[in-house]
């Protein structure tokens, strides 16, 4: 509509039209250059404000998606301490790391001996003989326990094949073991912030329960 005006007003002024005429296109061609301009305007903010909705809707998934998982590690960490039935311990663990991580191949590991050496206490989905007894320092589980640090799949310390994560467990800040995760489920894809807090929240929890369970074990033998 503007450009038709432009090209009313250009033939008007070659025909020496009235001047009112002229004065009246001209009028109604600013009138719609100005109408142009605020319907921009209009359509920027409303853009605007549908980006700020979404985000607002995003943010509100990931809230009750946060909130859910807390219920569910309160449940979890409730078990681990409701019970010294090692058995019980390790089922709990097993369950609530597949439930809130999506993981499907993992192993818990304490260390024994002196020595010591950390040896799988439990697994899930992984082969018979698997995994096998490591040395603190050995590999990135070793490592992880000897360091007392989370180790992560795209760490700059170099990847190890198969393994996702390993999170040393600890009591009172001493290392006592390590949950492995050596695979996800495929809709899972990786890790997020959000699991690693969720990891060392369970970990530190894991660690007093098995303990726990040691020493309620060796007191039963020494009676």
């Amino acid at each position: 509509m503007v450009e038709q005006l432009r090209a009313v007003e250009a033939v008007l002024v070659e025909l020496d039209a009235p001047e009112g005429v002229t004065h009246g296109i001209r009028s109604l061609h600013q009138q719609l250059v100005t109408r142009e301009v605020l319907h921009f305007e209009l359509h920027k903010e409303l853009a605007g404000h549908e980006r700020e909705r979404q985000r607002l809707v995003e943010a509100l998934v990931e809230a009750r998606k946060r909130a859910a998982d807390l219920a569910s590690l309160y449940v979890a960490v409730h078990r681990l301490h409701s019970t010294l039935d090692r058995g019980a311990v390790l089922k709990a663990l097993e369950e609530v790391v597949a439930s809130l991580l999506g993981c499907e191949e993992m192993a818990i590991f304490e260390l024994i001996g002196s020595p010591a050496v950390l040896a799988p206490v439990a697994s899930v989905g992984m082969s018979a003989g698997q995994p096998g007894m490591i040395r603190p320092g050995e590999g990135v589980i070793g490592r992880s326990v000897a360091l007392g640090e989370t180790w992560l799949a795209g760490a700059p310390d170099g990847p190890e094949p198969g393994i996702v994560a390993s999170v040393p467990l600890k009591v009172d800040g001493e290392v006592t073991g390590a949950l492995v995760l050596y695979r996800l489920l495929d809709h899972k894809g990786s890790l997020e912030p959000a699991d690693v807090e969720l990891l060392d929240v369970l970990a530190t929890h894991a660690g007093t329960a098995l303990l726990a369970t040691r020493l309620r074990a060796g007191s039963g033998a020494a009676r």
